[in-house]
């Protein structure tokens, strides 16, 4: 998700992509009555009574279009960032696993969000943050 106010994008990794998990990620992360900009994919369908839903085509050559609320309806955020991951992972990563896969989607989000700041203040902000250490047991997922 795009926030189109403050930019920031929020990414969640699902077991699946069947409508239940998206219906309910979007019901726990955006407020109801807000507006989505989707893309034509009936798995939002569900959402069309608690939201306001404009959604934007690409099998008709839609990229970019008039909304009825705000100036335009478009995706590209979404995409250029999906873009952005797919592109890291194939050239640094070669490969992941889908139980790291959050970790993966986390750290692409993170980079994303502080795009607008330079490399050394977000590794000063990222040293900010650094709390305790990361064990093997934990990196791996072993208990």
């Amino acid at each position: 998700m795009s926030d189109r106010k403050t930019g920031n994008i929020r990414v969640k990794v699902f077991e699946s992509n069947k409508k239940e998990f998206v219906a309910d990620a979007v019901r726990k992360n955006v407020k109801a009555g807000s507006i989505l900009h989707t893309d034509g994919s009936n798995i939002y369908n569900e959402l069309n009574n608690e939201y306001f839903r404009e959604a934007v085509i690409p099998s008709r050559r839609e990229r970019v279009k008039e909304s009825i609320v705000i100036d335009k309806v478009h995706t590209n955020h979404v995409e250029n960032f999906w873009g952005v991951m797919k592109r890291g992972v194939y050239g640094i990563y070669h490969q992941i696993s889908f139980k790291h896969l959050e970790r993966y989607a986390d750290e692409f989000s993170y980079k994303d969000n502080s795009r607008t700041i330079t490399d050394k203040e977000r590794f000063n902000v990222t040293l900010e943050r650094v709390t305790g250490r990361l064990s093997y047991k934990q990196l791996t997922g072993n208990k």
